[in-house]
């Protein structure tokens, strides 16, 4: 591996910075350090290293573990036809003051998503694809709802649902 021509690049370890003479930034204790270094041509220079983006970098990283053992799981539920419930937080379009509650099962060649609290339901070839023809369901019903209240009494209940729901921009 050849040295870049930059001399300001920072090498991933001791060894690689040794061997080409560059700057290295190693572990430090306590929450910051100072890493000082002397390159041919460039006098002393010095870089503020924060320790606690190691500890927020690792706790990023474990949640993205975790993230990509759910959606395995998920896969696993839908590959032995089990139904999942999962909570929506936002639509496409809107943020939701209170999670929705969906239903996510396997049909035939697809995926159905269905609401608990209104009768919608969104159709896709993978969950992802069901769960957004939900919400975009759910969003076009709101703004056929917020036309004008001539609407029977359940409508109205649902249009009040609704508005509680959908945090409008």
């Amino acid at each position: 591996m050849a040295p870049p021509s930059d001399p300001y690049i920072l090498w991933p370890t001791k060894e690689i910075a040794t061997r080409y003479r560059r700057p290295f930034i190693g572990p430090t204790t306590g929450t910051s350090g100072t890493i000082s270094w002397t390159i041919t041509g460039v006098e002393k220079t010095t870089l503020v290293y924060d320790a606690s983006l190691d500890s927020r970098l690792k706790a990023l990283e474990q949640a993205y573990r975790d993230i990509e053992e759910s959606v395995a799981s998920l896969s696993s539920h839908f590959q032995e036809g089990k139904v999942t419930i999962i909570a929506l937080h936002r639509l496409i379009n809107f943020d939701l003051s209170e999670s929705i509650d969906v239903i996510l099962e396997p049909d035939g060649d697809g995926f159905i998503a269905r609401t608990v609290d209104l009768d919608l339901f969104g159709f896709g070839d993978d969950p992802k694809e069901a769960v957004n023809n939900l919400k975009l369901e759910i969003e076009g019903l709101y703004h056929d709802l917020m036309t004008d209240d001539n609407f029977s009494e359940e409508w109205l209940k649902v249009k009040s649902f609704l508005q509680r729901m959908i945090k409008d921009k």
